[in-house]
């Protein structure tokens, strides 16, 4: 059977830190990431992802809140799809970054293993402690240290000192324990993945990476959005704005340079009707709107409780508002993604007697 000879080194470090394998061609990149996270000894704590200069392949869960138009479903790709160059990034909160090379000559063994480590240096991952390994590699840690207040020794692996990370590798030892591991290692990440998304949640991103492939989305926008409610008599109202286009929604804003997230939306609700309010930050919803000249429009909404009286429109705004309860707000929203986002803003609020006022 052909393989191809994969080399991962760790891009701050390359000749203190890689792995140099043997893998399928036609290996998928759920499993091949599983893989090299097994070679590079991680302890699966965290997600991975693969880059090349064009796309980000991802895995489910970093998918369903929101799809980039670089993004791709890493189960529907191999190592093929990757090309001869790509980077594998692991627990991008830290951000364990390796650069990949597909050397161009193929290996013939007569075995059928899925991969073989066959090379490496570097003792591994630290999880959760890269910054402990960027000091150590920087020399700023004493090898022969074992580790204090400041500095800690991984948790992962059993350290005496600092200086374990550079012991010479063991090529034996790393390759019984490496094909002892990897085919549990991919079940158990499959079996934690799969546990949590449905058939269901696979459909819906790739039908929504097929809408952005067929519509040549180029271009994305980034708002934010506020559902506002007050209470009156106990019955909630929504407060809706009827756009001079024609249609009516809810207010959307873009952040300036500086501000968070609740302090543009207060501004642009004050600025639109004069009405002041409180934001609760517990509860968010990213929606996806359909494209306009090849742009994704992408708006984060968050609930706002009015605190103010009487709306006032202001003389910059041609838009007019009014206050309506469920029902009849639900009837006058224009698109049915909004329609949806109230009715799950309607139920949060009954569900959990949530009152902002």
């Amino acid at each position: 059977m052909e393989y191809l000879k994969l080399k991962v080194k760790f891009k701050p470090y390359p000749k203190r830190f890689y792995r140099t394998l043997l893998v399928r061609p036609d290996m998928n990149l759920v499993d091949l990431g599983c893989i090299l996270v097994t070679a590079l000894e991680g302890a699966f704590e965290h997600c991975f992802l693969f880059e090349t200069r064009d796309f980000s392949y991802e895995p489910i869960m970093f998918l369903t809140e929101g799809i980039n138009i670089n993004s791709r479903l890493m189960d529907d790709y191999t190592i093929n799809d990757l090309g001869e160059k790509f980077d594998f990034v692991y627990d991008t909160g830290c951000n364990y970054e390796f650069a990949c090379s597909v050397m161009k000559k193929r290996v013939e063994i007569s075995d059928e293993e899925s991969a073989y480590l066959i090379d490496g240096a570097g003792q591994g991952i630290w999880e959760d402690y890269i910054g402990e390994l960027y000091d150590y590699l920087d020399g700023k840690i004493d090898p022969s240290s074992q580790g204090d207040d400041e500095h800690q020794l991984p948790w992962n692996f059993d350290n005496t000192c600092f200086g374990d990370f550079d012991t010479a590798f063991n090529l034996e030892d790393a390759q019984d324990k490496f094909i002892d591991s990897y085919e549990a290692d991919i079940y158990n990440y499959k079996e934690h993945i799969y546990v949590d998304f449905s058939n269901k949640d696979y459909q819906n991103v790739r039908d929504k990476l097929l809408y952005i492939k067929t519509n040549k989305i180029t271009n994305r926008e980034f708002y934010l959005g506020a559902v506002s409610i007050k209470i009156v008599n106990d019955e909630v109202l929504y407060l809706i704005e009827h756009q001079k286009q024609g249609y009516t929604s809810f207010t959307k804003t873009q952040t300036e340079y500086g501000e968070t997230a609740d302090d543009a939306v207060i501004k642009k609700i004050k600025e639109e009707t004069n009405l002041d309010v409180m934001i609760d930050i517990s509860v968010t919803k990213t929606i996806t709107y359909p494209p306009e000249n090849n742009t994704l429009k992408y708006v984060t909404y968050l609930i706002a409780g009015v605190i103010s009286d009487n709306v006032i429109k202001q003389k910059n705004e041609a838009i007019e508002y009014e206050f309506l309860p469920y029902e009849k707000a639900y009837d006058a929203l224009t698109y049915d993604l909004d329609k949806a986002l109230l009715k799950e803003v309607n139920e949060y609020i009954l569900n959990k007697r949530t009152k902002l006022m």
